[in-house]
């Protein structure tokens, strides 16, 4: 199986390296593709004298999390990539960790993709195992995140992966379709898995015995900051809108509306401002880059991701 893999740089070289290295050093075998997100720093310079040899993709604009991605996916199927490695670039690659994949795949031809453990920076703590997704509610329940890992060793179905590492099949992305660009950044991952599942009636498997150790969301300040608080909420309604049925959709969309006015009440400064303005464009149906009241309220460009 050819594996290629996707690592998305936005103003952060040197994780991007360091990602890059342990992949080479893990699976020295599997290609690698490297996306500059318009980083607009000296980024390229470094991945010219840090990663001679690595196909580097760049971006005319920051086409956040989704669009950046989609052009490494492309460029690495049309390598003749059998599967793609989406890989964050604050992830660091274990040893073994591409082969449990590739080797979970080969056996199990009808699992759409496949994803490893993710573990907190160097910690044995859970970054990532496995989750449920209920659209009805909106709600995403992460089994063991932020605690020690003591999960069973054996390979376990999951609602959805996560972006920052997982492995798909060629012929998923080919049938069902890259990351939707409208997302731009948060729950792009779980619309990709949502899609796989209807068409191929098979949710991805996490593989423990794979793992990456992941700085979760470093580009952007993590998952607390006020930037994914305003794509959150925004980005909740287009998956409701994408996958709700008809029947029950305006309940849920009500009901998420009264979930971000409620938080963003009892939130400071500025994520209060994010939230009301998530709420605001996920009512609107307005997708894509951060608009410009929410770049001036964090002091950073349109469109940063």
């Amino acid at each position: 199986m050819k594996v290629v893999a996707v690592v998305l740089n936005w103003r952060r070289p040197t994780d991007t390296v360091a990602c890059v290295r342990s992949l080479r050093e893990t699976a020295p075998d599997a290609g690698v593709v490297v996306v500059d997100n318009a980083s607009g720093d000296d980024s390229l310079a470094v991945f010219a004298e840090q990663l001679p040899g690595t196909t580097v993709v760049v971006n005319d604009r920051n086409a956040g999390y989704a669009g950046g991605n989609n052009a490494g996916i492309e460029a690495a199927l049309s390598d003749g990539a059998d599967a793609v490695l989406v890989l964050n670039n604050d992830v660091v690659v274990t040893p073994g960790c591409v082969e449990a994949l590739t080797a979970y795949l080969t056996a199990h031809p009808r699992v759409p993709m496949a994803a490893p453990l993710s573990l907190l920076g160097e910690t044995d703590v859970v970054d990532f195992y496995r989750a449920r997704v209920d659209v009805r509610s909106m709600a995403l329940d992460a089994t063991g995140r932020d605690e020690p890992w003591d999960g069973p060793p054996e390979p376990a179905p999951t609602d959805y992966a996560t972006g920052s590492a997982m492995l798909v099949r060629a012929e998923v992305l080919r049938e069902t379709g890259l990351f939707d660009e409208r997302f731009f950044l948060v729950w792009e991952d779980v619309d990709l898995c949502l899609r796989v599942r209807a068409a191929t009636d098979e949710r991805p498997v996490v593989v423990p015995a794979a793992r990456v150790r992941h700085g979760r969301s470093a580009s952007f300040g993590g998952d607390g900051s006020p930037l994914f608080g305003y794509f959150f909420a925004r980005n909740s309604f287009l998956v409701l809108a994408k996958h709700g049925k008809p029947w029950w959709r305006w309940r849920t969309r009500r009901l998420l509306v009264r979930r971000y006015r409620v938080a963003a009440t009892r939130a400071a400064e500025p994520m209060r401002t994010a939230l009301t303005l998530g709420l605001r464009d996920g009512l609107r149906r307005r997708w894509g880059p951060a608009p410009d009241d929410l770049a001036a309220l964090l002091e950073r460009p349109p469109g940063m991701a």
